[in-house]
């Protein structure tokens, strides 16, 4: 039996790479206001859609690219629809979608200006949009997305069919005091972060003292995990043997799938071998496009080097043989397998993680014996939380922590991280600022309406509603 690769280990390293993503955001709205000042002739495409949808509850986006997870509704009837996204800078899969959510809201809602962070003018790609052989454009466009050097709104402004125009929406001169203090940051990383770990260290022999041993053994794995010395499924396997997650969870789930890593995959892989022959023929008898080819021929590669599960890939083909009009039949046990593998697909990466740090509390809790333990298990949480912020990697909810923190400490040990707490104030600054500039673009009435990237919230009376992504 082959070894296959665990989605977990996808997962750990997404969630990361997700803790980069602070205040970025990318803002989409929809208007058909009549083109105005602003200094360019704008192009724009009427609406497709009628009809905007002011009720949340009606907008509608396909899984795979992104999920809806919160809905605010404002009691001005006449303020614009707002939908917000939270990006994850540099990585890849994740710029490739915001591509495709742009593209999606352009042809079903009419979108037809998207305002970037990042900049202050407006963006103008005619120079590659114009380069005769698109392929060859794609090809090194791609090669750069994947090193994390092209976003998903330029990659929008380049390749998406719909025209738009795209305008930076940025305070100059907070954007260049953000470089300043990031790299300012960074040449404290270093040495804070070693004398975190000395801390830390003696923390853990405190521990061994202390603590009792299922909880110290929980406790030392879910410490390797995050400090990415093991992978989430040997943390998944010691949380649920002391407490298991939630019925129908997405943790009840990912135990589900640490459990059928162990099972006997050879019946599984041989049924998804045929199935792929039969999905290869499809395509080459229906005439399919050499994009899906080589689309599949990439991930059979990647099935038969372990890169992908056997069930990942049979979801893969799934989709593959719709196009070419292939009905597929599957075994019982394959198809729960795919079902599980697609609501793995859809976990939305920062939520899990949210959840699962509540779960490994809550079954942390469930092992305490006295105040003694609770306190060395804060004095973690302490310090692994000091280590995000010398790395400039804190979540929303990870800032808003560290300022009550520093409150009631009175500010201890602030010295030290003066730059980075400036840096997060200067992001806060920054987000004001773009909120700014967007709410004057709204109220003249040119049509710049947003588009912001994946990252946090920002929202006059428009024509229609605005739709912040």
């Amino acid at each position: 039996m082959r070894k296959i690769f665990s989605v977990s280990k996808i997962i750990k390293s997404y969630f990361t790479k997700r803790f980069i993503a602070f205040l970025a955001a990318l803002f989409y709205s929809v208007t058909n206001l009549a083109d105005a000042s602003y200094g360019y002739q704008s192009q724009h495409a009427p609406f497709k859609n009628e009809v905007t949808p002011r009720d949340f509850s009606a907008l509608r986006l396909r899984r795979e690219i992104g999920t809806v997870e919160k809905i605010f509704k404002s009691k001005n009837s006449r303020a614009p629809a707002v939908i917000l996204i939270q990006d994850a800078h540099s990585i890849p899969e994740a710029q490739r979608n915001i591509q495709k959510i742009i593209g999606y809201f352009e042809k079903e809602y009419g979108i037809d200006v998207v305002a970037v962070e990042g900049a202050s003018s407006e963006l103008d790609p005619q120079i590659f949009r114009s380069f005769p052989d698109k392929e060859i454009l794609k090809k090194i466009f791609g090669e750069y997305m994947e090193k994390g050097e092209v976003t998903g709104s330029a990659a929008a402004a380049i390749f998406n069919e719909s025209p738009a125009v795209y305008h930076g929406i940025e305070d100059w001169s907070l954007y260049e005091k953000g470089l300043g203090l990031y790299q300012k940051a960074m040449d404290k990383e270093g040495e804070i972060l070693k004398k975190l770990e000395v801390r830390s260290l003696k923390l853990e022999e405190e521990k061994k003292g202390i603590y009792s041993k299922e909880l110290l053994d929980l406790d030392t794995t879910l410490e390797n995990f995050r400090g990415n010395h093991s992978d989430l499924t040997e943390a998944v396997k010691k949380l649920a043997a002391v407490k298991a997650p939630e019925k129908g969870s997405e943790l009840a789930l990912l135990v589900e799938e640490v459990s059928r890593e162990k099972e006997n995959q050879d019946p599984i892989e041989i049924e998804v071998k045929k199935i792929a022959a039969e999905v290869k023929t499809a395509l080459e008898s229906s005439h399919a496009s050499k994009t899906d080819l080589a689309s599949f021929n990439d991930k059979f590669q990647e099935f038969q080097t372990s890169r992908i599960s056997a069930q990942a890939f049979a979801v893969f083909l799934e989709g593959l043989a719709s196009k070419a009009k292939l009905s597929l039949k599957v075994s019982g046990r394959l198809s729960h397998s795919m079902n599980n593998q697609r609501r793995m697909r859809d976990i939305e990466g920062t939520k899990f993680f949210e959840d699962f740090e509540a779960y490994a509390q809550s079954v942390k809790n469930s092992l305490f014996r006295n105040e003694e333990e609770r306190k060395l298990d804060e004095e973690s949480r302490r310090i692994e939380l000091l280590g995000r912020l010398a790395k400039l990697e804190l979540s929303r909810g990870d800032w808003e922590d560290i300022k009550s923190r520093w409150k009631a400490e009175g500010g201890r040990r602030k010295e030290e991280f003066e730059n980075h707490l400036a840096f997060y104030r200067n992001a806060e600054s920054r987000e004001e600022a773009m909120f700014g500039n967007l709410m004057k673009r709204m109220k003249v009435g040119a049509g710049l309406v947003p588009a912001l990237q994946k990252g946090q919230p920002q929202g006059l009376p428009l024509q229609n509603s605005a739709i912040l992504i």
